[in-house]
């Protein structure tokens, strides 16, 4: 599957500002540049785990800055030996650190400044933070809270839920790039429907939510979990495929099990990304 149109536009962003932020910089650089790009987007070609790392880095509301620090790390480190390993367990603890600062609420602009200032330096750069152990209680915390505001689904939920879906090891997933263009646009879907029920906290809890493409959603959406099941077993979520398997029937009570169940997994991932960077 070639590199997502997204992918290319928001790296050719990041470059543009790169460029734009050293009007100092001579040809040589320029060109260094450029290479470094014409890399990137090879690299992310040729290797579906990098390429897993950086989508998900564009599920990110923010994904511009996100691909900042990687792409300076393939500007400052892409000559050096065991480079496609490194980079990959670079991108992974990114990963780890970025979601774990973003959902406990840390300031994301002092975690960019010291990731883009710290991948300048080495090619094994520090990810130490103060704040890092009480962030291990905030994020999961925060993942436990509704979130009613349907233009912040994709902020938090959308990126839990796509965070999930690219760890499987099967090319759709990687399509989830929603550029609004089409019907391939997933959307969330809120697997015991908001219309007729009272719990709305329950309603709009990540344990609830899932991925389903605009077209499918329609036909499900404020049906019972029994009548939208077809619409699961269609989808090319693999998260969303899986519920059918899973789950016969669904309610309120499920939720929280299902809450805890994928909160659990992104720690387990989460511990795996930090261990294997700090193997070396």
């Amino acid at each position: 599957m070639p590199v997502n149109d997204s992918v290319i536009i928001a790296l050719d962003i990041v470059k543009e500002q790169l460029l734009d932020e050293n009007p100092k910089l001579d040809k040589s650089d320029k060109s260094d540049i450029n290479q470094a790009e014409e890399y990137l987007i090879q690299v992310i070609d040729e290797e579906v785990k990098i390429k897993r790392g950086i989508y998900t880095l564009m599920a990110f509301k923010f994904y511009k800055k996100a691909l900042e620090p990687v792409f300076l790390y393939f500007v400052y480190h892409r000559n050096e030996e065991n480079f496609i390993s490194k980079c990959s367990k670079y991108i992974y603890k990114f990963i780890a650190e970025l979601e774990i600062a973003y959902f406990s609420s840390r300031s994301i602009e002092e975690f960019y400044k010291k990731a883009i200032s710290e991948v300048k330096a080495s090619s094994h750069p520090h990810f130490e933070f103060p704040q890092a152990d009480n962030d291990n209680y905030k994020w999961k915390a925060k993942l436990r809270n509704p979130v009613r505001e349907p233009s912040n689904y994709w902020n938090t939920q959308g990126l839990v839920l796509r965070t999930i879906c690219y760890q499987e090891e099967n090319e759709h997933q990687l399509m989830f790039l929603n550029s609004g263009e089409n019907d391939w646009d997933f959307q969330i879907e809120h697997i015991c429907p908001q219309a007729g029920n009272k719990d709305i906290d329950k309603i709009y809890t990540i344990g609830n939510l899932t991925l389903l493409e605009k077209y499918w959603n329609v036909e499900a959406s404020d049906a019972e979990y029994c009548d939208k099941i077809e619409c699961y077993k269609e989808s090319h979520a693999i998260i969303t495929k899986k519920l059918p398997k899973k789950y016969y029937t669904w309610s309120l009570e499920l939720i929280d099990s299902r809450t805890e169940e994928m909160i659990s997994y992104l720690n387990e991932l989460f511990a795996d990304w930090r261990r294997d960077y700090d193997k070396g």
